[in-house]
């Protein structure tokens, strides 16, 4: 099996959440795309924010840049047995990347509205100050720009709404990993 399923939207939506509800359902691999944006910034020591880390090295790299390094990741483990599912790619050019090399990629949205997602975006433990609102939605246009809003228009197969319970979340993935 050479099938790729994305899961993609905007920060604290839910994706990890899904793609956890997912490996309870389905023999799959989940990779993080994010992890190599994180990785490559570490390892950088740089002075600036991840994300002024993520533009720069769009730009310098090209969209598709972490993507390329997660894709020949998956090449040297993949078990054709199992589904690959990916958490989070952020730009058009790694969903084509991976179109171009697979034999089916299918792409999911997850959503929330900002205000819903903010408050996620608080009661997470990560290793970076949390920002105000204002600052959180500008995060939120940048990443749009880099390609979410496009993907979520052009590319889905079916988006999401999380905005309710745990609970309701799991039984609309629970049907989504019948369609898988």
């Amino acid at each position: 099996m050479d099938k790729v399923v994305c899961i993609i939207g905007p920060s604290c939506a839910g994706k990890t959440t899904v793609c956890d509800f997912l490996k309870e359902k389905l023999p799959c691999i989940v990779y993080e795309a994010s992890s190599i944006p994180r990785r490559r910034y570490y390892e950088s020591s740089c002075e600036i924010s991840l994300l002024e880390f993520v533009i720069s090295e769009f730009r310098s790299r090209g969209m598709s840049t972490f993507a390329e390094e997660l894709f020949q990741r998956i090449k040297e483990e993949k078990d054709k047995s199992q589904l690959i599912i990916i958490d989070g790619f952020r730009a058009c050019e790694e969903i084509d990347l991976f179109s171009k090399n697979f034999d089916k990629v299918e792409v999911f949205g997850i959503y929330a509205n900002s205000k819903i997602r903010y408050e996620r975006y608080k009661q997470r433990l990560r290793d970076f100050p949390v920002l105000a609102y204002k600052k959180f939605i500008e995060k939120d246009m940048m990443e749009f720009d880099f390609g979410i809003a496009r993907m979520l228009r052009d590319y889905v197969k079916e988006i999401i709404i999380n905005e309710g319970t745990m609970g309701s979340l799991k039984r609309r993935v629970n049907l989504l990993s019948k369609e898988l």
